[in-house]
């Protein structure tokens, strides 16, 4: 008499198994994503407390001998065209969108926008990550520098730090 011997697994448990990799798969990804996002918001409220701070050094900077090229606003920080060496604005990236790099002007596109009309962008799905330095339109000693990110919680969600700029013009 011959034995009926055999080996592997059956289709049930096959597609038990696959749908258990499925199951732990969507689950994975979820939670991925969510991971991204948050990573994101963190990065750009890490972006303006840098920021923000580096304006702060800068103006004390442009108040003592210790950096002969740092002297002012346009030297220190924005001419209207380039970002000062004080701080390095050039190395910033946006977390959304990383071919957006460095500083530009209001209507550029730069991680890093000035914008000299006083009035602080509204943020929008389209400009997350970005972070505005926004100044009144007469550079003077003292005036009030809004640091602003697009941080993405929502489509009009920002994180903002207010500093005064006491380094003269």
């Amino acid at each position: 008499m011959q034995k009926n011997i055999q080996a592997g697994f059956s289709l049930i448990e096959l597609l038990v198994v696959v749908a258990i990799i499925g199951i732990l798969a969507a689950v994975g990804t979820v939670g991925y994503g969510n991971y991204v996002t948050q990573t994101k918001i963190k990065v750009t409220k890490s972006n303006v407390d840098a920021i923000s701070a580096a304006l702060g050094t800068a103006a004390g900077l442009a108040q003592s001998t210790i950096d002969v090229n740092c002297t002012g606003w346009a030297s220190c920080v924005w001419n209207g065209t380039t970002a000062g060496s004080a701080i390095g604005l050039t190395s910033f990236k946006n977390s959304y969108n990383t071919t957006q790099t460095g500083a530009t002007a209001l209507l550029g596109v730069g991680a890093i926008r000035f914008n000299n009309n006083g009035t602080i962008p509204t943020c929008s799905a389209a400009t997350n990550g970005i972070i505005y330095i926004t100044y009144p339109n007469t550079v003077a000693s003292p005036m009030q520098v809004a640091v602003t990110g697009c941080d993405g919680t929502t489509a009009t969600s920002a994180y903002s730090l207010n500093t005064t700029w006491e380094g003269g013009v």
